[in-house]
Order: structure tokens, then sequence, then C-alpha cells
């Protein structure tokens, strides 16, 4: 990862290619179009600053003065105003969750990644929707639903959006209200049957649901309860404070950051935890896409509350699937 890393800031500040060569490669990859000159200028220069960051901060990573690195993402042509219609902050409703105590087992796992048991699908993209509470939520029971019934099935991120109608569609929402619909609805379509449109839309459920709750669960706010839940039982929706995603591109969160739960403004699944040369991670899957990140991922810092991680955690109990012979 670190070998990954020094590669990248290498070609980020490579001579043979200039500020204007990644503007192009950057309208490229994410298919940027401007409606006149006057627009694609401003938002030129908007990337030039970026840029301009990305390369001072990167040299520092490499210098060893960072733990984590930025890069050139879809956000890299908007302002900090134009990005902070992505963060809402979440107010959950946690009247009705039940809450669970994990113990500590004799021999913890010094590392969890529910990845590598096929309980966890790679990162969507939800493009200009702000629905990270929508892929949360899916992804926590896409993993009950496969850890419990052995049924492995993306489910319907945009039957959350249209269909429930206490979030606010694109426009953010948060796990208790998710949770609700689903029970309320028996389940959840499959993404086959109901695939992800970026944009809101009518609700049009189709009859074939699968995952049906019984309750929503929540963890112990600490860090402890948190890796021994992840540990147990699976895939965890959580939610942070995290308006510092968008320009980051690999390696350990450790920058600035608010811990406070009224401050939680972005949804993520919490899929494993670990350690890199000796500093300890959580490791969450997010909901801009597989060119964002690490392949779709982040790294926050374990063992400080790390911009909120631990203090809105729950994942879904599922009524088992009956057994047909």
């Amino acid at each position: 990862m670190k070998l990954f890393a020094l590669l990248f800031a290498v070609v980020v500040t490579a001579e043979s290619l200039t500020v204007k060569d990644h503007w192009e490669k950057f309208k490229t990859d994410f298919d940027k179009k401007y409606q006149n000159i006057a627009e694609e200028t401003r938002r030129f220069r908007i990337f030039q600053d970026k840029f301009q960051e990305i390369e001072e901060h990167n040299a520092r990573y490499t210098a060893g003065l960072e733990t984590y690195y930025k890069g050139i993402t879809r956000f890299s042509d908007l302002t900090k105003e134009e990005t902070q219609g992505f963060f809402k902050k979440i107010h959950d409703d946690t009247t009705n969750w039940v809450p669970k105590t994990f113990e500590t087992p004799a021999n913890v796992p010094d590392q969890v990644d529910w990845r590598e048991k096929a309980a966890v699908f790679p990162a969507s993209d939800e493009g200009n929707c702000g629905a990270s509470y929508a892929f949360s939520v899916t992804g926590a029971l896409e993993g009950q639903n496969y850890l419990v019934n052995n049924i492995s099935v993306k489910l319907s991120d945009q039957q959350l959006v249209d269909c429930d109608h206490n979030n606010a569609n694109c426009q953010g929402g948060n796990q208790s209200n998710s949770y609700n619909y689903i029970m309320q609805a028996g389940g959840l379509n499959s993404f086959d049957d109901y695939p992800f449109r970026k944009h809101p839309g009518d609700c049009r459920v189709v009859s074939k649901k699968y995952a049906a709750m019984k309750y929503t669960a929540t963890v112990g706010a600490t860090e402890e309860q948190l890796r021994n839940a992840l540990a147990e039982i699976g895939p965890i929706s959580v939610s942070i404070y995290g308006d510092w995603v968008l320009d980051y591109a690999g390696g350990i969160y450790t920058g600035s950051c608010v811990n406070l739960v009224q401050y939680l403004d972005l949804s993520a699944l919490l899929v494993g935890y670990g350690v890199e040369n000796g500093t300890k991670y959580w490791l969450l899957r997010g909901s801009f896409g597989r060119k964002w990140g690490e392949k779709g991922y982040f790294r926050l810092l374990k063992d400080a509350n790390m911009c909120g991680v631990a203090l809105r955690a729950s994942y879904p109990v599922l009524e088992p699937v009956k057994k047909t012979r």
C-alpha cells in the first residue's frame, strides 16, 4: 500500500505531465462537460488550486509527515460551498433500537475484513445523489442476509431513495428511517430488479423481496464494543463526520476531524479493521465509486474515535429464511 501511494505521488508530481494535462485527463476520467468556455475556465481555476493542495500534501506524505494521501477525484472542480451539499447532518431516532453488548473474546482477532468472506459487495457510486445513508444500510443488510441466510444478493439502494418518504431521497437521510422502512416493507428488492439511477424517481417496488427485518440493533458507543460487534456479527452501518473525504485517495486518515454526534454527516459501511506499519485502522466502504479512495474504501485511525466512528453504529437483525426441503 505504501509503495502504491509513493507511485501515485510520483505520478501526480511528474514533470512530464502539466496541470493542464491532468485537467484534460480529469475531464475524460469523470466525463466532465461544461456549459461554455467561461464555466470551464472557472472550473479549471478551482482544479488548479486543488491540484496544488494535493501536490503539497503528498510531498509531506512521501516525507513521512502524513499518514494518508490525496488525489484527483470527481469533486476536484467544485468549491467547498458546492460540496457541502453532499453532507447533511444525520439525526437518527434511536428510540426503538435494541442495544446489544458484545463481550471481548478470549482471542480477539488482530484483523477483520468481511470482504474476504463474501459478505460485502464492491463500492457503488452515488453520483450527485446524496444518499450515503442508503448504501450504508443496504450494505449492513446484505452482510446479514449472507451471514444469516446464506443468500448473496445485492439489494436496492434506489428503493430507499424513492420509497422511504421519511428520508429526503437524494438530499440526505439516516439509518433509523431506512431500517423502519425496510421493516414495514418486509425487505428490499434486489439491485437487479430495482437498479440505482443516481436521481430520485417514482416508487416502483416489485413483489420479490429479500432480508426481512425483525428489529434494529445498536452497538455501544465505544470502539471496543464496535470491534467486538464487527468481529462477531459482520459489517456494520456507521455515521461519521466526513467532509474531508472528497480528496482522499488512500492511507490511514489521521487529519482534522470532529468526533461529536451532532456533527455526523456521512454514512458508510464498516467492514473491517487492521494494522499497517504499527498504526491501527478501521476499514470502511464509501459510496463514491471504485475510482475514489482505495477502490471505493477508506481507512480511519482506530482507537481514537476518529470522526465519531463509534457514536452511531447499528445493524439489522433479520427474520431467518425458512429452509425448504
